[in-house]
């Protein structure tokens, strides 16, 4: 009997505490379904769109199209002048029927322009500044040259078709895994030193992939059916497995 007392002791104890607790937490029921936590991307990233051109981003911060956008004048249609600038085309086009201007100038550093379609200017994408970013974005039917970057840039993932020159780079630069066709001179011009080339397929231009510097690295490239040369030589660039006969 002693032992079931000194049992019994600690549980008569224990047991009003678990019930004093149960009344002073309330009801634990929830009073309905959670509610979202989750923030809109304009919360998270507050945008700015660009309804017409021509215009000058002179703040950082990330802009969008919300349609397509056409311009014929002179000038540039986006000219991007403060660093640290998004430009999301959202899928649409900025072009022109005009063969001449530039479609967008950046003249700051760390500008990035991405998904959509920049057609018919003189000058699709002119990249002055270092630390662009050029992505997944067609570049067509500009007179001059579809894209040129300066230094320590990435252009990745795009289109670039029958535009006077393709793709033309300075030093340090990555290019990969843009399909370049049909451009008239080059494919792709690399005018310096220390750029990473990968995954490129280069096709049907007048010379494809042609260097005018060297220490870059080129690897698993396809440069075939260029009128001129496939591919150029590089005495001090180093070659990975490219495909260019």
């Amino acid at each position: 009997m002693k032992t079931s007392k000194f049992l019994w002791l600690p549980l008569a104890l224990f047991l009003p505490m678990v019930f004093m607790a149960s009344a002073s937490a309330g009801n634990l029921e929830p009073s309905g379904p959670p509610g979202s936590t989750m923030k809109s991307l304009d919360q998270v990233e507050p945008r700015i769109p660009i309804t017409s051109v021509p215009i000058t981003i002179d703040q950082p911060g990330s802009y969008y199209l919300t349609n397509n956008l056409t311009y014929n004048g002179q000038g540039e249609a986006i000219t991007v002048a403060s660093s640290d600038v998004t430009i999301d085309l959202m899928g649409y086009s900025l072009s022109s029927s005009a063969d001449n201007g530039m479609g967008i100038r950046i003249i700051a550093e760390n500008v990035e322009v991405r998904n959509g379609t920049v057609r018919g200017f003189g000058w699709c994408i002119h990249s002055s500044n270092d630390f662009s970013r050029i992505s997944n974005t067609s570049v067509l039917d500009c007179r001059v040259i579809g894209i040129v970057v300066s230094s320590n840039s990435a252009v990745v993932g795009n289109i670039v078709s029958r535009n006077g020159g393709g793709i033309w780079t300075r030093s340090g630069n990555r290019l990969a895994n843009n399909i370049v066709n049909g451009n008239g001179p080059y494919g792709i011009y690399i005018g310096s030193v220390g750029n990473t080339v990968i995954g490129n397929t280069v096709r049907k231009n007048e010379y494809g992939l042609i260097f005018n510097g060297g220490d870059n690295l080129v690897d698993n490239n396809v440069c075939t059916e260029n009128s001129a040369v496939n591919m150029g030589s590089c005495n001090t660039c180093t070659f990975g497995l490219n495909h260019a006969p």
